[in-house]
């Protein structure tokens, strides 16, 4: 793979990760606003429904959400070192500037303008 290859992937890779992240946060502003809406509409059971929404429905689903874009990283191959399986998207500017992976050391670009 190429540099200009690695960053297409890299770029295609932050898209995706970034909206996986946007998706894991919406529920927790979605219980926000349910239980702004309890609070106005009757503010008796606001006290007992606002907290129950928001941190038994929103938060569990908002970390579930990190949990699944977390594993991004692993589901993209072209961003996997093929000789240590392990993630080069983490150590961007270390692989555009040896070539090489971070964590192996071993050699993962095919440019031939590395290191000039």
């Amino acid at each position: 793979m190429t540099i200009t290859e690695f960053n297409r992937e890299l770029a295609q890779f932050q898209r995706r990760l970034s909206w996986r992240f946007f998706f894991a946060i919406a529920p927790l502003f979605i219980a926000f606003g349910i239980a702004g809406i309890v609070r106005s509409y009757n503010p008796e059971l606001a006290d007992i429904a606002a907290p129950i929404i928001v941190f038994a429905i929103g938060v569990p689903i908002m970390l579930l959400g990190f949990v699944y874009a977390d594993r991004t990283y692993k589901k993209h191959p072209a961003l996997m070192c093929p000789y240590c399986d392990r993630t080069l998207s983490r150590a961007k500017s270390i692989v555009v500037a040896t070539g090489n992976c971070p964590n192996c050391g071993r050699r993962v670009l095919t440019d031939d303008t590395i290191g000039t």
